[in-house]
């Protein structure tokens, strides 16, 4: 499932056209809007991502290139929210229709895709800020065994609904019928599901290792083309591995 993943990566590398500018823009703002500095940490992301990849999913808060509410002021956040939801959802349209017939990668796909479903991923990123914010407040009143509890529980729960954002796009569903949908689908999962997540998750560990002790704009503008290449074939995988989608070609 890998190698096909990336063997057809290496002939449509536009998919991860998206991503990269996403995050170069993202670098851009930040040094310009609020003044990136980083701060060299020896840090463990233990991070699985699902739709569009980017480097803030393996930083530390100190390192994050996200704009933020003291820095860049609510207008850049909200904007940078907005662009980022209609980028994931062209991104993923574009992974599945890569992945059930395909086709390579166009700007006819992504803004087709973009345009019909970004309200529904920019309802998804609001939600899922909440309760991020409202696990992480719970956490930190509950001292270190909270806070354990919160990566145990958060990664189990990432797990379990691992194709929520896919079946948003790919079952044209809203946010929350997908949720219920994407249970449904990780039931019937493969046996090369865990072997995908393992990758991701290895892949993110690694990135978030050296990304946060070498927190420099150099080393963050040359990593986001090595980082969202890797993570884009990984995100092909996963799409490869979503029950009820044609077979992936065979390389």
């Amino acid at each position: 499932m890998l190698n096909c993943a990336f063997s057809v990566l290496g002939k449509n590398l536009k998919l991860a056209l998206a991503p990269v500018i996403m995050d170069l823009l993202s670098l851009f703002l930040a040094l310009t809007t609020f003044g990136f500095v980083g701060e060299s940490k020896f840090s463990l992301q233990f991070a699985i991502s699902v739709g569009l990849p980017t480097i803030n999913d393996i930083l530390e808060a100190a390192n994050s290139i996200s704009p933020n509410l003291d820095g860049g002021g609510l207008v850049v956040l909200l904007f940078t929210l907005i662009l980022f939801s209609f980028a994931e959802a062209g991104f993923i349209g574009q992974l599945y229709q890569l992945a059930t017939n395909g086709s390579s990668p166009t700007g006819e796909i992504f803004f087709s895709y973009a345009r019909r479903f970004w309200l529904r991923f920019l309802g998804l990123q609001l939600l899922l800020t909440v309760v991020v914010f409202l696990g992480l407040y719970v956490s930190m009143l509950l001292g270190v065994i909270g806070a354990l509890a919160y990566v145990v529980g958060f990664l189990v729960l990432r797990i379990r609904y691992i194709y929520w954002e896919f079946t948003i796009v790919t079952e044209d569903l809203d946010i929350f019928t997908a949720f219920t949908r994407s249970r449904q689908l990780y039931d019937q999962r493969s046996s090369e599901l865990a072997a995908v997540l393992t990758y991701i998750l290895v892949a993110n560990v690694v990135a978030g290792l050296i990304f946060n002790f070498l927190p420099f704009p150099i080393v963050f503008f040359a990593g986001i083309f090595v980082y969202n290449a890797i993570a884009t074939g990984l995100q092909l995988a996963l799409m490869y591995t979503k029950p009820g989608l044609a077979e992936p070609p065979l390389e």
